[in-house]
């Protein structure tokens, strides 16, 4: 009985000592994260759905545009809205004027039909697809990079329709 409880108290303090994940924005900072190897930046041209998002409550679904300006920057912004230019600084990461922070391409699939975007701080993160509706398996891939990648699944929001 005595041997019992001296483990139970061990396994207790032990679980005591764990490390608690450094939660920042939607993501755990200490997870590693990595923006992908396979970009082109031509390749991201065009409309793309919001299918899903890190937010506290369900948002709804829109479109966003990329426009490639062919000389190393995007113009991003609402599709019929204003467009914000964004710098491609190394890669697959750009960056917004005004202090933005960095948004990096952490996946996408290799007929650029669906993409995964963050930022290494947590603040953003969101599933794009070239379609509203479809792409379950994309849209599954998706998921799974981001929680690789140390976000919180269960603050991803689908977007309603």
């Amino acid at each position: 009985m005595i041997r019992h409880v001296a483990v139970a108290a061990l396994v207790l303090g032990l679980t005591g000592c764990a490390q608690t994940p450094d939660i920042s924005g939607f993501r755990d900072v200490s997870a590693p994260i990595a923006a992908t190897t396979r970009f082109e930046a031509p390749r991201l041209d065009g409309t793309w759905w919001v299918r899903a998002e890190f937010a506290q409550a369900p948002t709804q679904a829109r479109q966003v545009r990329y426009v490639w300006n062919g000389n190393g920057s995007f113009d991003i912004g609402p599709d019929g809205g204003a467009l914000v230019r964004h710098d491609v600084s190394e890669g697959a990461r750009w960056r917004a004027s005004g202090g933005a922070p960095e948004i990096w391409l952490l996946w996408v699939d290799t007929g650029y039909r669906t993409a995964a975007l963050g930022t290494p701080d947590g603040s953003f993160g969101m599933i794009l697809d070239r379609s509203a509706t479809g792409g379950t398996d994309r849209i599954a891939a998706a998921r799974d990079i981001f929680d690789w990648f140390g976000y919180d699944l269960t603050k991803l929001q689908e977007t309603q329709r």
